[in-house]
């Protein structure tokens, strides 16, 4: 290679444009960081790894074409010393008698060529050397191919200056000095290398020390680095023992996913008969939801899931399966479905399935769609609602006359209108005929979303199709929504309605129960004489409006109904059994639930806000009444216009209008403490 570079002037400029880089490379790799302010070092830097970057790609062309014209004059070498050695065996044949004088007279021509002038004549015994390939040391030069034709101080080397911070180094021109050939170094690649691993004995006798100080921060910390030696035993013997504490065992079942074999899975399933409920409802999806392996997973639905009696291990795959790492296998899963003959497994797996937002996804969710149970294909019409393209409002919009469900149809109608699906204005006119008030409304709201128009009867859309054809316009963000009523800012169409106050001692002593009384009162005064409702007041105690269910919202019930209010401003008992209240509230089967309260809970049934939620929604899959809250909040604070509420009890509000398809929104109440302020 070499040799070529010192006879081939094309590869001779590359490589000293190499040796160049290579040169610059080195030492800016020497350079000290330049002083200054940190977001100057920040920007040289940056501007640097750039450079280098940009070197790197051309080292790789110029090593390239270097190689490829080196290989291409190593064949002519090799062809030329050929047919140089055949001429030499034809001659000696057809002209034996002349072959010593034929000979020196060759060798003679051939070593005048093949030496510089200023050297003497070879002798005779060295005038047929054999071919050969000369050897080469790496330390030889380049030598001038031409000569300059000026100076080579009068060119300088031309220089690259960046703007910004002043740097500047020379860049390689044909006149600089020719640079010697030296070895390529190797690579360099700079890894970091990760602390070795401790033995298991370590990672044992460190977790019986966290274990005695109670530090469990410091125990999860060895049950990660047990699950990276693939410690199963101890991994297994942590999960399953009880006298652990919840948390922990749960981060124990998540190191055993992180392993990642079937042994593994396997432990975690056999966890299902464990008496704690947070540990079997939550821990278990959530370990699962941490596999990351692709056979692992493949196993899972196909041999787990597709083939398990038990409906505990099917419904813990289906609940994982929205957060598992690994690629899900649609086409396996889809097989799966088809053998499942438990509804809320299959509405599971399509609510999961939205969590994950592939679009690979929408084959086993168009199955969904086809299910027998209405909530089944409300959950999967959700989650294509999920998936961006045209393609999932068109398919949602080709599925709106199928429908037979009102439920399903309101979940589509959302969508289309949250989409901006113009296509689908002809057809939720065509909607409006529906008996179903609820519907109705959400067909009109979804028309004023599309369109920007806000009218209230199926009639006047009529009108306006048959005019315009449909031509819409950009809707303003400050259009009124059409309602039967309003109340807090929430729009309502709705033929049945449940309100549930918080009166307990902690709301009545801060104000917030009188304000949900008035502000009740005032709803039920405007309620159309169509409406069913109800009225539901807890502290300790539950107490209803009418003990015989849900009542017409005429003259005679709305003042009743004030007179119960008024008997409630009595201040009663102190716990809040809010859980209880909203279970009774779901039985009579409304629309809607307007829950106003501060989120506190202290009694009933379950006061953990996770085992609340859970047990809610999962009632309320089957019935999809929309529950809304009304968060009052006290606070001494007399200025509250930029001030957002936060905590466990405003999060557990809003996840629980979030989780049944209703609103939230919530109100600062100022009072004064027990010092005056």
């Amino acid at each position: 290679l070499i040799e070529h570079v010192r006879t081939c002037d094309v590869c001779a400029s590359i490589y000293r444009q190499f040796l160049s880089v290579r040169n610059l490379i080195k030492q800016l790799k020497k350079e000290e960081p330049p002083e200054g302010s940190l977001h100057r070092t920040v920007q040289h830097t940056q501007w640097r790894i750039q450079s280098l970057i940009h070197r790197k790609v051309l080292v790789r062309s110029i090593l390239k074409r270097v190689s490829f014209y080196a290989s291409i004059a190593a064949a002519l070498l090799i062809a030329l010393l050929i047919f140089t050695f055949l001429f030499e065996q034809s001659s000696r044949k057809h002209s034996s008698t002349t072959a010593d004088s034929h000979s020196a007279i060759t060798s003679e021509r051939q070593t005048e060529n093949r030496l510089p002038k200023t050297s003497s004549a070879p002798s005779e015994e060295t005038a047929h050397p054999s071919p050969r390939i000369p050897e080469v040391t790496p330390e030889l030069s380049v030598a001038p191919l031409k000569p300059p034709e000026e100076p080579v101080e009068a060119k300088r080397d031309v220089v690259k200056r960046d703007p910004k911070e002043g740097v500047e180094f020379p860049r390689a021109t044909a006149e600089s000095p020719k640079p010697p050939l030296p070895p390529l170094p190797p690579p360099f690649t700079e890894k970091k290398e990760e602390p070795p691993l401790p033995d298991i004995k370590q990672v044992l006798s460190l977790f019986a020390e966290h274990l005695k100080k109670n530090d469990l921060s410091g125990q999860i910390e060895q049950l990660h680095i047990a699950a990276k030696l693939k410690a199963l035993d101890f991994l297994s013997s942590v999960a399953t023992n009880r006298s652990y504490d919840v948390a922990l065992r749960q981060e124990a079942m998540v190191a055993l996913a992180e392993i990642g074999d079937k042994e593994s899975v396997e432990v975690i399933l056999n966890l299902l008969s464990d008496a704690d409920w947070h540990l079997t409802t939550v821990s278990v999806p959530k370990a699962l939801s941490a596999l990351s392996d692709e056979e692992t997973v493949e196993w899972l639905i196909k041999d787990v899931f597709g083939r398990s009696p038990s409906k505990e291990v099917r419904t813990s795959v289906a609940k994982a399966l929205g957060y598992i790492q690994a690629p899900i296998p649609y086409d396996t899963l889809t097989k799966a479905l088809k053998r499942e003959s438990e509804p809320l497994v299959r509405f599971l797996v399509a609510e999961s399935l939205g969590q994950r937002e592939e679009k690979n996804s929408l084959t086993a969710l168009e199955l969904l769609l086809k299910d027998k149970e209405w909530f089944v294909r409300d959950a999967a019409v959700r989650s294509i609602g999920k998936l961006e393209g045209a393609y999932a409002a068109m398919r949602l919009l080709k599925h709106l006359s199928e429908e037979p469900s009102p439920l399903v149809l309101e979940s589509i109608v959302k969508i289309l209108a949250r989409s901006r699906c113009e296509e689908a204005v002809r057809p939720l006119i065509s909607l409006l005929k529906v008996k179903d008030r609820r519907l109705f409304g959400a067909v009109i709201h979804a028309l004023v979303a599309l369109t920007g128009k806000t009218f209230k009867t199926e009639g006047e859309w009529r009108n306006w199709f048959t005019k315009t054809g449909g031509k819409t316009a950009k809707p303003s963000d400050e259009v009124i929504l059409p309602a039967d009523f309003y109340f807090a800012d929430i729009p309502f169409y709705t033929k049945s309605l449940v309100f549930v106050i918080d009166c307990s001692q902690q709301m009545m002593r801060t104000g917030r129960a009188e304000i949900a009384f008035r502000e009740v009162e005032k709803a039920v005064a405007l309620l159309p004489d169509f409406v069913l409702f109800n009225i539901i007041c807890y502290d300790t105690y539950t107490r209803f409006f009418n003990h015989g269910g849900l009542v017409y919202a005429n003259n005679q019930n709305k003042s009743k109904a004030a007179e119960f209010l008024k008997a409630q401003r009595i201040p009663q008992f102190a716990s809040a059994i809010l859980y209880d209240s909203l279970e009774k509230a779901l039985e009579l089967n409304p629309d809607d639930i307007i829950l106003l309260s501060g989120g506190a809970t202290s009694a009933g049934k379950f006061t953990n806000y996770d085992r609340i939620l859970y047990e809610l929604s999962y009632r309320n899959i089957f019935r999809k009444t929309r529950i809304n809250v009304v968060g009052l909040f006290a606070t001494t604070l007399e200025n509250t216009e930029n001030v957002i509420p936060v905590g466990p009890s405003v999060d557990f509000l809003k996840n629980l209008s979030y989780q049944n398809h209703g609103f939230f929104i919530w109100r600062w109440v100022t009072f004064k403490d027990s010092d005056g302020k």
